[in-house]
């Protein structure tokens, strides 16, 4: 049974200007999530994409950002590249109790992402 669906989509030249603060990064993305980055050939749209889909999972819980931080929402890739969600702290009871599935794109201007939340 589907429990929550987000999504949600940025310009990358927003994400691109946000990237020269210094502090952008530190702030929402943990350190697995800029060594992804530092990777990643189109790294901005990388970025893009990352943010796209933790807005989308708060979307998707139905609860927006309260009571937990934008690092307590981890994407990275398989092996394959496919994205996967780690949770921390009070947002690991999702994980738990549910399938999370989450698909990313992004062109040269825009990223996207898509999270359905399944019960297990």
């Amino acid at each position: 049974m589907i429990f929550g669906i987000g999504i949600d989509c940025e310009e990358i030249a927003r994400i691109e200007k946000l990237c020269n603060e210094t502090e952008f990064l530190d702030r929402f993305f943990t350190e697995d999530e800029k060594k992804l980055f530092s990777k990643k050939q189109n790294s901005v749209q990388s970025v893009a994409a990352n943010f796209c889909a933790k807005e989308a999972f708060s979307k998707a819980i139905g609860t927006g950002f309260r009571g937990f931080s934008f690092k307590d929402i981890e994407i990275l890739r398989d092996d394959l590249g496919k994205p996967y969600i780690n949770l921390y702290n009070s947002l690991k009871k999702y994980s738990d109790e549910n399938y999370i599935h989450i698909s990313l794109t992004h062109t040269k201007s825009i990223a996207s992402a898509y999270v359905v939340m399944e019960r297990k």
